[in-house]
């Protein structure tokens, strides 16, 4: 026989080899880790529980610049999905399998081509304040890549952990520096206040309209009656209501105390705890301050009251850039 001959039986037969392997080596794989987060354990449900923060956390965002999330419906709890697109890795679909509030949760990233891992994280408590991870991550190797999943599993762990220590550091910031969504949240309490207001229920589309005219009216009445104003003109929201499109809504001046003036309603609200962020931009750009406040109320488990207050600090008259309008938003707060 000769030499080429030989090496090409060799070839054959360790091609066959390999063959066989990569048929009876199983190509399913996961990996186990564990990891301390100090904060209490909701906070860590709420934040995974919200596919909407996996750009905040997901190392597939960090490393790649072009990574874009889309989410068309509900971001949380059992079958909510979000889909993504990245240059490096490709375009996919995040989906929540299984959440059990407070306890644990099921995430698979569904690949465009076909490659699908799931992330199982259960969370426990170690005290009101500490609480440990544990992740099981499940993936699947190709065939013939199955050859060295040892590789495939190193990867997914490195990932996984990186994952972790990047949520960490995320919750590091909600909870001590009380950051969220790129808004400094500070609990206060409120002085007692006192309004003169034009409340009405307003279509969303009429909100401008409604506000412009009833503020402006708001000042002649304080004119006509000689009333001094206390700070910034208001916007008092009692009812925010998405399925019929309107607002419970009051264009507000506060005054130094209680006015009875025929045609305003007066209100009053007593000293109470609140929260309250300052939101910079048009008013119609403003959902993302508003769910860093609900998810802080989730968080520190807190109740919103009504109404919530919109301070309008800038004068659109004087400042004709929307991007330098600025709007303190406070909702008074009880504890669950």
């Amino acid at each position: 026989m000769t030499k080429s001959k030989k090496y090409l039986l060799a070839v054959v037969f360790l091609f066959l080899l390999v063959i066989v392997l990569s048929i009876f080596i199983p190509k399913k794989f996961h990996i186990n880790t564990e990891f301390r987060i100090d904060v209490p354990s909701n906070m860590v449900y709420n934040v995974l529980n919200n596919l909407s923060h996996q750009p905040d956390f997901n190392n597939k965002s960090l490393l790649d610049s072009s990574f874009h999330l889309i989410c068309l419906g509900a971001s949380k709890d059992d079958g909510a999905s979000c889909d993504y697109s990245s240059k490096r890795y490709g375009n996919g679909v995040f989906r929540i399998i299984k959440a059990i509030n407070d306890d644990s949760i099921a995430i698979a990233d569904e690949s465009q081509d076909g490659k699908i891992s799931l992330i199982q994280y259960k969370i426990k408590q170690l005290d009101t304040l500490n609480s440990i991870v544990i992740v099981v991550a499940e993936s699947e190797s190709g065939f013939f890549t199955n050859l060295w999943t040892f590789i495939h599993k190193w990867k997914l762990k490195k990932q996984v952990n990186k994952n972790l220590e990047n949520l960490k550091t995320l919750l590091d910031d909600r909870f001590l520096n009380k950051n969220y969504n790129g808004y400094h949240i500070s609990e206060v309490v409120m002085n007692q206040r006192f309004f003169v207001t034009y409340r009405a229920k307003v279509d969303f589309k009429n909100i401008n309209e409604y506000f412009s005219k009833n503020i402006s009216g708001l000042y002649q009445k304080a004119l006509e009656n000689k009333i001094t104003i206390a700070g910034m003109p208001s916007a008092l929201i009692y009812e925010d209501n998405k399925a019929q499109s309107y607002y419970d809504f009051a264009a507000a001046l506060p005054t130094f105390s209680e006015l009875n003036i025929l045609g305003l309603e007066p209100v009053t609200l007593h000293p109470h705890q609140a929260i309250f962020l300052e939101y910079k931009g048009e008013h119609s750009k403003s959902e993302k301050a508003y769910t860093a406040l609900e998810e802080y109320l989730a968080d520190f488990k807190l109740n919103k009251l009504i109404p919530t207050i919109e301070e309008y600090v800038t004068d659109p008259l004087s400042e004709p850039n929307p991007e330098k309008w600025v709007t303190n938003i406070i909702y008074y707060i009880d504890h669950q």
